[in-house]
């Protein structure tokens, strides 16, 4: 097996099996690490590999984002307050109103 090229990646033995890093370009044009692991060396390389593919394709995005940070995107970019039904702010029609009272509903006229 032959020495890697700069910014390529390595695969190395790592705790109970093999780990390995892929040198990409994140979104906001950073250069960092992606790593993949994997019970053998075989299992590990396959991950390795499609990391290449997904780095030569384009910037690759190396963290998920926090449950808060994806919550305020989310209220920024897809909920808005007219998009919600809207509810009637009071049961009543009016403080004067008779036709919303329960003697009035029935039909009695006790």
């Amino acid at each position: 097996m032959g020495k890697r090229a700069n910014n390529e990646g390595s695969i190395f033995p790592y705790k109970t099996g093999y780990a390995g890093y892929v040198w990409v370009t994140t979104p906001e044009g950073r250069k960092t690490r992606k790593w993949c692991y994997g019970k053998t060396r075989e299992e590990t390389h396959e991950k390795w590999i499609k990391l290449h593919e997904l780095a030569r394709k384009g910037p690759v995005v190396t963290k998920s984002p926090k449950l808060s940070d994806y919550l305020a995107f989310w209220l920024r970019t897809s909920w808005n307050r007219t998009s919600r039904p809207r509810r009637p702010r009071t049961t009543r029609c009016s403080p004067g109103c008779t036709s919303c009272l329960p003697s009035a509903r029935s039909g009695s006229t006790s």
